[in-house]
């Protein structure tokens, strides 16, 4: 990124790529699109030769629309018409979290409460704790002239 240079290109999914995170731990790439899957991809290459193919594919029930990888932990959380926690080592998802019908659009682990996954869709911000909960905890309501509750 520092010298703005395509150092490599790959047809990573079947129309568009919705999501991707990174997992410092084992320097791989998680990929989310229209298709329905997750790839994961080793990005240890410099020159990004190790993209030739991905090292692991995840063929979920629906489209997915974000990913994002837990900070310490082997977790992986997708969004798109249900929220899925997964185990990098697991091809089904190990929990599912639901509210109503709507398509989520963004998910994110927190860096701080490492437990906490935030997801969003139309003007509704919920938060969910991974480990004790199975509905959410905290809900944010924004529109045009509020702020945040």
């Amino acid at each position: 990124m520092s010298r703005r240079k395509v150092l490599y290109t790959v047809q990573a999914h079947d129309g568009f790529v919705r999501g991707m995170t990174f997992n410092q731990e084992t320097s791989s790439l998680y990929t989310v699109g229209d298709d329905k899957l997750i790839k994961q991809w080793k990005t240890e290459a410099v020159d990004g030769s190790d993209l030739k193919a991905p090292i692991n594919t995840i063929l979920t029930k629906s489209m997915l629309t974000g990913v994002s990888h837990h900070r310490s932990k082997p977790y992986l959380a997708t969004c798109g018409e249900a929220c899925n926690l997964w185990e990098q080592t697991r091809a089904q998802p190990i929990k599912t979290f639901q509210w109503g019908v709507d398509s989520l659009q963004c998910i994110k682990f927190n860096q701080v409460e490492e437990n906490i996954i935030s997801k969003m869709f139309s003007y509704l911000i919920f938060f969910w704790q991974i480990e004790f909960y199975c509905y959410p905890f905290r809900c944010l309501w924004k529109r045009s002239q509020h702020h945040l509750v």
